[in-house]
């Protein structure tokens, strides 16, 4: 009773906290209930994403939230608009009607970069790493903790935690382990030990996801992640429980290796194989979407067929027609059917955009690890894309966008927010203006 009384007695405390927040505090909460809620319930992040829209659009409608004003933002959210313009335009063009209008709005979230980045200028950049931190490394626990669950009690071929695919949860479990390490260098110094555990056991659950073009692409986004850290000498604090908890992922991971082996034992056997596209069922389906998704898209290049025409023309990549596919297996190939050459360039934009301001020259430790973290991330969720899924997909659709938006935060406006903040205090003024 004396426990239950206690747990009731934090309840209420926080109930309390979070209903007198103010809205620099509602960012805090917001940035760890998505991050780390994505591995229990993983749609429920498409739901965040769009709840944090519509509410930023709200606020600036009342007059209680002033756009930032920053032209490198203006541009890159200029050039994100371009696509769900391309998903518009292709639906119109092809005359999609309402089921084409309602498989665009998933493209809508990109008009979000600038309401949400105003939103999130409420709050100090140190605020935002630790909540993006703190939480990314719980979901990566949580992860772990399902995936092998999953596989070792109920002995699932493949782990799915809670967002109900194999492939989309070891994405998510790379790019919490990508922020992790890539904020690992700027959190506090009471934060890093639950960041590398954090990580860790979010490769943990990208080894149980099962999915190998995930493995492919983790030696170069973590690769890009530890960058800041040879760059930067901070200071670890080991105790007890990081021991043992060490101790418990490497088992885990050992056990996990056997799963790694059998994967890649198959693939080499396939390629010992006379033929190796039609001995592994993997690489035979997607050579076939490819294949027949190629030939469609010839006959409708420049505007594509329109955003839900995708899961009516799949079946008929084959002459079977056994497919039932929502997507080509492709990023690029699924933006051609759906808005032809318009949105394949719309989306290489916005990818450009993006490797811009990772690779553009830091300032400042925070700025450095905002970079970082968007060219990881960035890696980590292209990589797989290219034989798979990426932006037609509502967790991958959340997670690309707001993870980007949290790291271009931190990499281009830290010093100006950091700035506005101090002048904001010596003025006595209550909310922050960004000048």
């Amino acid at each position: 009773m004396q426990y239950l009384r206690l747990f009731f007695e934090r309840t209420n405390t926080l109930y309390a906290q979070v209903r007198h927040a103010n809205r620099a505090d509602v960012n805090v909460y917001f940035n760890f209930l998505f991050f780390s809620i994505t591995a229990i319930v993983g749609s429920v992040s498409s739901f965040l994403l769009a709840s944090a829209f519509v509410w930023a659009l709200v606020l600036y409608v009342k007059g209680t939230l002033k756009y930032i004003f920053h032209r490198k933002i203006y541009f890159i959210a200029a050039i994100f608009a371009l696509y769900p313009a391309a998903e518009l335009l292709s639906c119109i063009v092809n005359q999609r009607g309402l089921p084409g209008f309602l498989a665009a709005t998933g493209s809508l979230m990109f008009f979000a970069i600038l309401p949400i980045l105003s939103r999130l200028a409420l709050s100090t950049p140190h605020s935002i790493i630790q909540s993006t931190g703190c939480g990314a490394a719980a979901g990566a626990i949580w992860a772990v903790v399902y995936s092998c669950s999953e596989y070792f009690l109920l002995e699932v071929p493949r782990a799915e935690a809670g967002l109900g695919n194999p492939s989309i949860l070891a994405v998510y479990a790379l790019v919490v382990s990508c922020i992790c390490v890539a904020l690992l260098p700027v959190i506090e110094l009471r934060w890093r030990n639950l960041l590398i555990a954090g990580a860790v056991c979010g490769l943990g659950a990208v080894v149980f996801a099962g999915t190998r073009a995930v493995w492919i692409a983790a030696p170069f986004a973590l690769g890009a992640a530890v960058r800041p850290l040879a760059i930067s000498r901070i200071q670890f604090q080991f105790g007890a429980k990081f021991a043992i908890g060490s101790f418990c992922v490497g088992v885990a991971s050992t056990l996990g290796f056997q799963f790694i082996y059998k994967r890649f034992e198959e693939t080499i056997a396939s390629l010992d194989a006379a033929n190796f596209v039609s001995t592994d069922p993997s690489i035979s389906q997607r050579v076939a979407l490819w294949r027949g998704g190629w030939e469609q898209a010839k006959a409708s290049w420049l505007f594509g067929y329109g955003p839900d025409s995708a899961v009516e023309l799949v079946p008929l990549t084959t002459s079977d027609g056994l497919f039932q596919f929502t997507h080509y297996h492709n990023f690029l190939l699924t933006a051609l059917i759906r808005g032809g050459i318009v949105e394949v360039a719309s989306q290489l934009l916005i990818f450009v955009v993006i490797l811009w301001v990772a690779l553009q020259k830091s300032h400042s430790a925070i700025e450095r690890s905002g970079r970082t973290l968007v060219l990881s991330v960035f890696i980590a969720i292209i990589i797989p894309s290219c034989v798979g899924i990426l932006f037609t997909h509502d967790i991958m659709n959340a997670l690309f966008v707001y993870t980007i938006i949290v790291g271009f935060y931190i990499a281009l406006i830290e010093a100006r927010a950091s700035n506005t903040n101090i002048i904001a205090q010596q003025n006595g003024q209550k909310e922050n203006k960004l000048t």
